[in-house]
């Protein structure tokens, strides 16, 4: 069965260029040769950010309000890492729009209605909600699959809730507010009791912690919203054109 791997290419070349600029090239190539290795993909494609806003600022003016902008002096080195992997087989995906995430979740959905097996290269706990898809998700630099074990020991949380856990937390990654006064111990507490956000709104206990989520359900769905990766975006590809070189 063939295999396709997805590779979140900024999550991957943002850590190795803050390791060592000066050889960010050599070390995303390394670092493909390492992940072809281990995981043996029949076919593969690196997946960047679209430049243009995508659908959560539509929602949510302050996305990622805060975060650091990537570093002048890896702007131009895109293109030649992308060249250095177009010759040991790896495509990139250029977008013009839309984020890497959705754009990955979408093409592994894609892939896994045809009973391709699919694996995404990432340490980003937001692919977790695709594992449930029968997606698997390895990481790269401690070179082990992330797997439904590794999300409860982490968060506390099987990975099937982790869109209703960063409602309740929020997600500090892209600055988005979930409920206050709500944390990372709270919100897998109050999943271990009522599975989902909507279970919680729905409940009539008399519980501080539930109180706190009904006042602040606004914000709770918006972050829910914001977290939920989408899985129906156009590709502008098919499988065999993702074959490696």
């Amino acid at each position: 069965m063939p295999r396709l791997v997805l590779i979140d290419a900024l999550n991957l070349i943002r850590r190795l260029h803050a390791a060592n600029s000066a050889q960010v090239v050599a070390a995303c190539d390394g670092a493909w040769q390492r992940i072809a290795k281990a995981l043996e993909p029949s076919h593969a494609l690196a997946v960047f950010d679209g430049k243009a806003p995508s659908w959560r600022y539509q929602h949510f003016a302050d996305y990622k309000a805060g975060r650091s902008p990537m570093p002048e002096d890896l702007v131009p080195r895109l293109g030649d890492i992308a060249t250095t992997w177009q010759k040991s087989g790896l495509k990139s995906w250029f977008p013009e729009a839309e984020e890497a995430d959705d754009l990955i979740a979408s093409t592994a959905l894609a892939a896994r209605s045809h009973n391709v097996a699919v694996a995404v290269v990432s340490t980003d706990k937001g692919y977790a909600q695709l594992l449930d898809a029968g997606v698997v998700q390895y990481d790269p630099f401690g070179r082990q699959f992330l797997g439904a074990e590794h999300w409860q020991q982490k968060l506390g949380i099987s990975p099937s809730q982790l869109t209703d856990y960063l409602a309740l937390t929020g997600d500090s990654t892209n600055a988005v507010p979930g409920v206050s006064g709500v944390g990372a111990k709270t919100a897998a507490q109050l999943l271990g009791q009522y599975r989902h956000l909507a279970d919680i709104l729905a409940s009539e206990a008399d519980d501080k912690a539930v109180l706190k989520v009904k006042a602040d359900a606004k914000a709770a769905l918006l972050a829910k919203t914001l977290a939920t990766l989408r899985g129906d975006l156009p590709l502008p590809f098919g499988l065999s054109d993702l074959r490696r070189g």
